[in-house]
């Protein structure tokens, strides 16, 4: 049993005329009713048209199942109540166009939307690995500002688009989760400044090291950091990291160029000389002669990320050197686990 065999399975089972219709719930689980969730694609990758029918449920309390209401519990207190109320309702068939056949996920959200204004509620872009990760939040009893992105728009920030590199990134935040409240020690969402020093020193990370990290993840300028601000970091640094030790047969993609450009510029628009200078000459012992530094760089003009690229792209072997580094001292600092390529 593979994805490919289910998606087969569900072209054969919707293109032949002489089946029953397929019963499909896109959304993966049962929600509050409030909003319509991401609709997983593994519903639309057939390419085949689609009837969307529309489940509303009337009265006090929905007897759909939400977190942790199932059991034994629930089916009581549904009992209880005078009656069960579900409307349904049956829209138009939805055939895909061309663009919508080749790519599931522009389909999927395209009848996603057709649904919630036909239901009058909001489309969201979170999705069932929104919901499991709030739940864990919410079980570990950490603060709600930990849990302040969909997965959806990080996907698209790291540009993921298959199943198995999503699956990864996943495995990252949820390891990072679970490290979390060691390094946010007054339990307030969010890791300041000393607390990140004070635990970079106990686990024998060198204090030059945990400032220069600290300025790259500190986007917001604030002095502290939010949950997604050092995840995105984490993972962005594995990937770069990567890509030190196998160099794709020379290839630099401009996933990386994105990846090291954020790196490099910190909480600015564009990346500066002073600080790019400092990390590589602090960490790595590296100095780039003045000559090279003014051809690219124009006083305290920044770079771009296409001016960056070009840089980048011309001393990669250079540029490189710090991603290691500093994803080595993260594995000591927050064990962070190897993202597979």
């Amino acid at each position: 049993k593979t994805k490919a065999g289910y998606k087969e399975a569900i072209r054969t089972l919707a293109s032949d005329p002489n089946l029953p219709p397929l019963l499909l719930f896109p959304e993966g689980t049962c929600t509050n009713g409030k909003a319509l969730i991401t609709f997983k694609r593994g519903a639309f990758e057939a390419g085949v048209p689609v009837l969307p029918v529309c489940l509303e449920y009337g009265g006090g309390l929905s007897p759909a199942a939400v977190g942790r209401n199932s059991g034994f519990l629930f089916l009581i207190r549904i009992m209880f109540q005078w009656s069960n109320e579900l409307s349904v309702r049956v829209l138009p068939a939805y055939s895909p166009s061309e663009e919508e056949r080749e790519d599931s996920l522009l389909f999927a959200a395209n009848v996603q939307r057709l649904m919630g204004e036909s239901l009058g509620v909001e489309s969201t872009r979170h999705s069932l690995a929104d919901m499991l990760f709030y739940q864990r939040v919410v079980d570990d009893e950490l603060p709600e500002d930990v849990f302040q992105f969909a997965f959806a728009d990080l996907y698209e920030y790291f540009d993921l688009r298959s199943r198995e590199e999503r699956r990864h990134f996943r495995t990252v935040l949820n390891h990072l989760l679970g490290r979390w409240s060691e390094v946010d020690r007054n339990s307030d969402g969010y890791i300041e400044r000393d607390e990140f020093y004070e635990y970079s020193r106990e686990v024998g990370i060198p204090i030059m090291w945990a400032e220069l990290l600290f300025e790259r993840f500190d986007i917001r300028r604030n002095a502290k950091l939010d949950f997604l601000e050092l995840a995105a970091a984490c993972f962005a640094l594995e990937r770069l990291s990567r890509n030190q030790t196998s160099d794709h047969g020379g290839t630099i993609t401009g996933r990386e160029i994105k990846d090291a450009f954020r790196f490099y510029r910190g909480c600015d628009a564009g990346v500066r000389r002073g600080p790019l200078r400092d990390m590589l000459v602090k960490g790595c012992d590296i100095d780039f002669p003045d000559d090279i530094m003014n051809t690219y760089f124009d006083g305290d003009s920044t770079l771009g990320v296409d001016d960056f690229g070009r840089f980048y792209r011309e001393y990669k072997d250079s540029l490189r050197r710090p991603f290691g580094k500093a994803r080595s001292l993260l594995s000591v600092l927050l064990d962070v686990p190897s993202v597979k390529p």
